[in-house]
């Protein structure tokens, strides 16, 4: 199936994404390939890791935005599998990172007001003192 370039009508291959003559980018690239060069759903994915795991979110956008404009169909594939890779990655750090910090901020705050905790003490004294019972 041969297309025209929209712009200045030079005929396109297959695997040509972008005019030679004008630079006009080929619509009907994915069509003629079947290369997805842009993945909504990993784009969705890493702006989430922006939040979970900042850099290696921001890394994955990036390989996620670069996919749709690769030369070549291989090219696109590959920068995909890199996003989703990196995806990954971002998703397991992100989660290992939240659970940390809730057993940090659990072991903190027992160690603060738990039984035998700093400001227990002190609360109890202060309740002593000014003779309040619970």
């Amino acid at each position: 199936m041969k297309v025209c370039c929209e712009k200045c009508g030079k005929p396109l291959e297959a695997n040509e994404k972008f005019c030679s003559e004008c630079g006009t980018e080929n619509l009907q690239y994915e069509a003629m390939t079947g290369v997805r060069t842009y993945n909504t759903g990993l784009m969705v994915w890493s702006i989430i890791n922006l939040f979970l795991c900042n850099i290696l979110g921001l890394i994955a956008m990036m390989f996620t935005m670069s996919a749709r404009n690769a030369a070549t169909p291989a090219q696109a594939t590959k920068d995909l599998k890199v996003a989703k890779i990196l995806n990954i990655v971002a998703t397991v750090v992100g989660c290992v990172v939240i659970i940390l910090s809730v057993v940090f901020t659990l072991v903190t705050f027992l160690t603060l007001f738990g039984k035998n905790g700093i400001f227990t003490e002190l609360l109890q004294d202060l309740l002593k003192e000014y003779e309040i019972v619970f």
